[in-house]
């Protein structure tokens, strides 16, 4: 199992030839990024079961192949997502949840729900991504993704800068995050690519997100509080 931790900033695409020639903080001199087709399914049962337990369960193809992923628990606030990821490689376009590694990710998947999954929305889009690095160890892969979100009916186009700490503190992401709004029409993204999926496939209009309770405990030190705030 896996922590991802990530930032998401949604952009307008017509900033996307200004973002091109920013400098970008950490990024290695002469260091390119390296681009590439990204097409996932994400599978729910009739009811949307999954989605109602705050799991998310796709089949991804990429350059190197077929990989497996479920996703659960966790959250987003800020623009910043953290959940529980596990993955694995598989043959081809078919789900092999045996395979999943450890038995925590099988207890996301409640008894039974295997016939019934079904294919409920895709995502196509393209990657463009480089690593930046900074001193002290902190390392951040820096994503651009351009696509769409599509389902049987309807389709919603993707335009997004998605970083995701990869080692260090959280808070590197919100520093990349600050110099980007500095220089481009950026704001933070709330939604994952699921749930934009899923509010797709179910017709939901968009909807005000109101902000959740903050669990701050008696003991909880000030800088931490404001921090959790």
């Amino acid at each position: 199992m896996a922590q991802e931790t990530e930032l998401k900033l949604r952009l307008s695409p017509e900033a996307l030839p200004r973002l091109r020639r920013l400098a970008l903080p950490g990024a290695a001199a002469g260091a390119r990024a390296v681009s590439e087709k990204l097409h996932s399914t994400y599978f729910d049962t009739p009811d949307f079961l999954l989605r109602r337990n705050g799991v998310a369960l796709r089949l991804r193809r990429a350059r190197r192949g077929w990989v497996q992923t479920l996703k659960g628990g966790g959250g987003a606030g800020a623009g910043l997502h953290q959940r529980a990821e596990w993955e694995c490689k598989v043959a081809g376009p078919q789900l092999e949840l045996d395979r999943l590694p450890g038995p925590m990710a099988l207890l996301l998947l409640p008894p039974g729900v295997r016939e019934e999954l079904r294919p409920v929305f895709t995502t196509e889009f393209s990657r463009r991504r480089r690593m930046l690095r900074f001193e002290g160890g902190d390392a951040v892969e820096f994503c651009v993704d351009r696509g769409e979100v599509r389902t049987e009916h309807a389709s919603s186009p993707i335009c997004e800068i998605e970083l995701e700490l990869r080692s260090g503190s959280p808070l590197r992401l919100f520093d990349i995050g600050l110099a980007l709004v500095r220089e481009l029409p950026v704001r933070l993204e709330n939604q994952s690519k699921a749930e934009r999926g899923y509010a797709l496939s179910r017709g939901e209009p968009p909807a005000p997100r109101k902000a959740v309770a903050v669990a701050l405990a008696p003991e909880t030190p000030v800088t931490a509080a404001f921090r959790a705030i």
